[in-house]
């Protein structure tokens, strides 16, 4: 503890008390040892008044929810924690256990009804969950044989024979197992942000990754969506530690990179550029230089490493996902025209804009972004997607005026400038989808990187120019193991 000042001791001021340790100032009332007993109480609650309820007046398919939604929740409550805890903020914790509750279960349940509502149970997850019931004895008895070329389409199929092999045959059960592995992938991006722009809203970013209707409900199916949300949140968090030097972020940047290769590889290239504009970027020099010659290093040929190696592997992948010779810009433009042939169609289809011109584009990033817009879109489904669509877009806008003067900053930091590449590259690979409801579906995948700009620039700091470098500044000792 630092003695008193000499004049402060004849002056009778007395001494300032020493400053609390990170995980104390941090500890808010949240992470208190009496949200375990809570949520199990309720958990164990819920399963037994659920069963007693359906169990006799119903199959499995149906009372096999109050078992797989309570424990998947569970085992959601440790890495909530684990998250909470890494980010120095162990208050947190209780927001995202209830997000976890939000996302698992009442996304799940939402999205298995609108399956059943909206598409009469003839949307792919009904597809896969039929595959995947096939399956299931075979991958039960560990028989891995005849299952054919495991990528695409085939991969989903096989990934949900893996999930009923252990849960059963339960529709619900099975949507609920999805909607955790993209809760994973979410607290992987939340873990990414907060370390990759650490003077960024954290706040803001959590409110608006975790409770937006479209990031707890379309990602909520069987189906990719589920899966590459996941992916992208390993490439991300992968992405935001090579660009602080840690060479131990390529371990989930491939693992991403592999889960995106194997099922849509043309995801793996969106990422793999943005990885790139946050290399060729002068963002973060400054900090990494500070930081001492081995992470300096690190940082500069970590993200590269992973470039040279995945990239082929992804533009291979892609060639034969498209079923093209190579992958060029005539190709691309034939990918772009068989896209538009097979989406322009289903009652909610439009006439997308051209991205390769210097009008299209930006109306394309608008309508992969915000549309429909109200007025675009008729029926229940089309209005609250277009009030959400609108409601993002006056939220993007305000971030931009309030935090203009914080651009520069952020254009500095990597992980913010990667998360802005990932937008604007996705914006254009999926600008010529022409059907809303594809369009809202695709979206939960970008939203998470939008909002990383918008919770960055919408930091309550501001730093003098000569001040620490926004990548490695603020960050706790911990993060930059």
């Amino acid at each position: 503890m630092a003695l008193p000042d000499a004049a402060d001791r004849r002056a009778g001021t007395p001494a300032s008390p020493p400053a609390a340790p990170e995980s104390r100032r941090h500890s808010g009332r949240g992470a208190g040892p009496s949200l375990l007993p809570a949520v199990l109480v309720g958990a164990v609650s819920l399963t037994l008044v659920g069963l007693a309820v359906t169990v006799e007046r119903f199959s499995y398919d149906v009372w096999g929810a109050f078992i797989w939604g309570p424990l998947l929740v569970l085992v959601s409550m440790p890495l909530c924690g684990a998250v909470a805890r890494r980010t120095g903020d162990p208050g947190v914790v209780r927001f995202l256990v209830g997000a976890a509750v939000l996302k698992i279960v009442v996304g799940g349940v939402t999205r298995s009804a609108g399956t059943a509502l909206l598409y009469g149970g003839l949307g792919d997850a009904t597809r896969y969950d039929r595959a995947g019931t096939e399956l299931a004895p075979q991958l039960r008895n560990l028989d891995f044989t005849e299952l054919g070329e495991i990528s695409g389409t085939r991969f989903l199929e096989v990934l949900t024979g893996l999930v009923q092999a252990v849960v059963g045959d339960t529709l619900i059960g099975t949507f609920f197992v999805f909607s955790f592995l993209s809760f994973l992938g979410m607290l992987l991006l939340y873990l990414a942000f907060c370390e990759g722009v650490p003077d960024g809203d954290h706040r803001r970013f959590r409110l608006l990754l975790f409770l937006l209707p479209s990031m707890w409900f379309w990602p909520s199916s069987i189906g990719k969506e589920a899966f590459m949300l996941l992916c992208l949140g390993a490439m991300a968090f992968g992405s935001s530690r090579l660009y602080r030097g840690a060479l131990s972020g390529i371990v989930p940047l491939g693992l991403g990179m592999w889960g995106a290769i194997v099922l849509r590889p043309h995801y793996a290239l969106v990422a793999l550029a943005a990885l790139a504009v946050g290399v060729l970027a002068p963002a973060g020099r400054r900090a990494a230089d500070r930081a001492g010659g081995r992470p300096a290093l690190f940082a500069r040929v970590g993200a590269p490493l992973a470039l040279v190696i995945m990239v082929p592997f992804a533009v291979s992948a892609a060639e034969r996902f498209f079923g093209i010779d190579s992958l060029d810009l005539d190709t691309t433009e034939e990918v772009f025209t068989d896209v538009e042939s097979r989406t322009g169609q289903g009652g909610s289809e439009f006439v997308a804009p051209n991205p390769n011109s210097p009008v299209g584009y930006p109306v394309a990033v608008i309508t992969v972004l915000f549309r429909p817009l109200p007025g675009e879109l008729g029926g229940a489904s089309g209005a609250l997607s277009s009030l959400e669509g609108a409601s993002v877009l006056a939220i993007t806008a305000t971030c931009l005026w309030t935090g203009r003067r914080r651009l520069g900053g952020v254009i500095r930091n990597r992980y913010a400038l990667f998360s802005l590449a990932v937008v604007l590259v996705y914006c254009y690979v999926f600008a010529t989808i022409e059907n809303f409801g594809i369009i809202a579906r695709q979206r939960s995948l970008v939203l998470p990187f939008l909002f990383v700009g918008l919770a960055a620039i919408a930091s309550h700091r501001t730093r003098d120019r000569s001040g620490p470098d926004p990548v490695l500044s603020d960050v706790p000792a911990r993060l930059r193991r």
